[in-house]
Parts: C-alpha cells; sequence; structure tokens
C-alpha cells in the first residue's frame, strides 16, 4: 500500500505541470492574505521591540563572582583588540552607545546592562563568541543601519 501511494504521489502530483499550477494558485492566495500578514507582523515587532527594551535594562538574577569579571574582561579585551576576527568591531557596536571626540579629549558612553550581560554569558571554556544582546532594536526598515567605515 506505501508502495502504492508513493506511486500515485510521483505520477500524479509531483508532475512539473501540477506542481506549477499547485504553486500558482497558492501564490494567488498569499497575495490575497498578504496585507493582512503584513499589519500582523508590524504590530507583533512592535510588542518584540519593547519586550527587547525591558529585557534589556533587566538585572541579571545571578551574581557574578571577581574571577568570572576578570575572565570576561580578558576575553572582551583580547577580543576588542585583534582585528583579524571582526568580534572586536561587534563587541563594540554592543557595549558602546556613543564616543565623542573633543580637543583633547574623547568620551564614551554605553550600556552597563549591556555590559553585565556580556560579562553573564562568557563562561570559561565556551567558544569564543560575541554575546547576543538587542539594544534599540527597531522593527522599521532601514532604521537600524550603522554608518559605514
Amino acid at each position: 500500500m506505501d508502495r502504492l501511494i508513493l506511486e500515485r504521489l510521483v505520477d500524479k502530483v509531483l508532475t512539473p505541470e501540477r506542481v506549477t499550477v499547485m504553486l500558482k494558485e497558492w501564490l494567488a492566495h498569499q497575495a490575497k492574505t498578504q496585507g493582512k500578514n503584513d499589519l500582523e507582523l508590524k504590530r507583533l515587532e512592535k510588542v518584540l521591540a519593547e519586550m527587547a527594551l525591558v529585557k534589556r535594562d533587566k538585572p541579571s538574577p545571578m551574581k557574578l563572582s571577581a574571577k568570572q569579571v576578570a575572565y570576561a574582561c580578558q576575553r572582551m579585551r583580547e577580543m576588542l583588540l585583534d582585528a583579524s576576527t571582526g568580534y572586536g568591531k561587534q563587541l563594540l557596536g554592543l557595549l558602546v552607545e556613543e564616543i565623542r571626540v573633543a580637543p583633547g579629549v574623547a568620551t564614551m558612553t554605553g550600556s552597563t546592562a549591556a555590559l553585565n550581560q556580556a560579562v553573564s554569558e562568557m563562561k570559561m571554556g565556551t567558544p569564543l563568541e560575541v554575546p547576543r544582546v538587542v539594544l534599540d532594536w527597531r522593527p522599521e526598515d532601514e532604521s537600524n543601519v550603522r554608518p559605514t567605515p
């Protein structure tokens, strides 16, 4: 019985002609419902953006040991100074929100919440990667672009 069903599927349904018709019908149906789906996606993206902002400032539930902080600082230092991996640029973008340069002085501002999460996520014995933190994520197109170097 299994073989008969598979043969009918291949012979009657999975032909280029039949698949083309099925896909055209599906695409027409998708086009009709796309407007409603787009509105729902925008609504959900707004909720996700709000959740990300709330989560960003949520304190870490765990206390960080001095050993963990020292390890994370060393690891972040290595990441920032190693130009070959690209991790440094990503980590800088994660931790630093603004850099201002004036004659004789440069100041940086950033998110302590992002720093806390980065330190919390860096564990000894884990592969080297940039922590994942969403800061000020915006769902609109072109609102998250960064200047090119």
